[in-house]
């Protein structure tokens, strides 16, 4: 479900970066509105759609009886985590493209700790697979939380007071988003169908030892990916400022500092 950001936090962050390398605070704060505007709309359309559908897709993986009676529930208010991380995404890109992260990383942080201890808790205390959806419901909540703080607390003021959407802020995102759209679906596809497909084509529990094995293996990609995002603003700050020749340094320093990591 974290596929339909469209590509618009990916966006922001470049476009943060670039803009603020030329000064250019107002439209930072444009594009970042736009882009909110845009997320928030996303999210309550993956909502409803999941709402409505939940007891379907109940029925497609093989969940029925008193598996429903868990699953449906779970699903929901996990649509309603994922529309709040899709919110809080856009703010974690403002604070990448401005190259300011410690709060909305730290926030995170905090986030994934007490979504995983509230997660556990709720489990030993026998609430089932409805458990994990709240663990997902509390980070969502911590990280959206530190990107408001950030706005309040840490984002350039100027930026802050052009907080409004733009005809050119939704021209940019209306031409650069659906291929982006397009490869992370695609991506999702290629790396992330297994475990429906091992519950459509099987048995949920075969999902489940699938799912867990799948996600120690994505723990080793996020550190690699950590590379890719820990660079995308400073890169476009760097790109927009016209020294071609440190341009390409600094893009091959990247490329050998991720394969190194790998």
């Amino acid at each position: 479900m974290l596929a339909f950001d469209l590509g618009i936090p990916n966006l922001l962050i470049q476009r943060a970066g670039a803009m603020s390398a030329k000064g250019d605070k107002r439209s930072i704060g444009a594009h970042f509105a736009t882009s909110l505007v845009a997320l928030l709309l996303i999210g309550l359309l993956l909502f409803g759609v999941v709402w409505v559908s939940a007891p379907t897709v109940a029925s497609l993986v093989g969940v029925g009886g008193l598996g429903a009676d868990g699953f449906v529930p779970a699903l929901r208010i996990g649509v309603a985590a994922t529309g709040m991380m899709l919110l809080a995404h856009g703010f974690v890109g403002l604070a990448r493209g401005l190259q300011d992260t410690s709060l909305v990383q730290g926030a995170s942080l905090v986030g994934t700790i007490v979504g995983f201890a509230l997660t556990t808790w709720l489990l030993f205390g026998g609430l089932g697979l409805v458990a994990i959806a709240y663990g997902l419901l509390a980070r969502s909540c911590f990280s959206l939380l530190g990107g408001l703080a950030f706005v309040v607390l840490c984002a350039d003021r100027e930026a802050v007071r052009s907080l409004r959407p733009t005809r050119d802020a939704v021209a940019d995102i209306g031409k650069h988003c659906p291929p982006m759209f397009a490869a992370g679906i695609g991506y999702a596809l290629m790396n992330n169908s297994m475990v429906t497909i091992a519950a459509v084509a099987f048995r949920p529990e075969t999902a489940v030892v699938l799912g867990v094995t799948r996600k120690a293996a994505d723990l080793v990609r996020m550190v690699l990916d950590m590379v890719g995002h820990s660079s995308y603003g400073g890169f476009a700050h760097l790109f927009s400022q016209g020294e071609r020749e440190y341009t390409r340094s600094v893009y091959r320093e990247l490329q050998a500092t991720y394969f190194l990591v790998a």
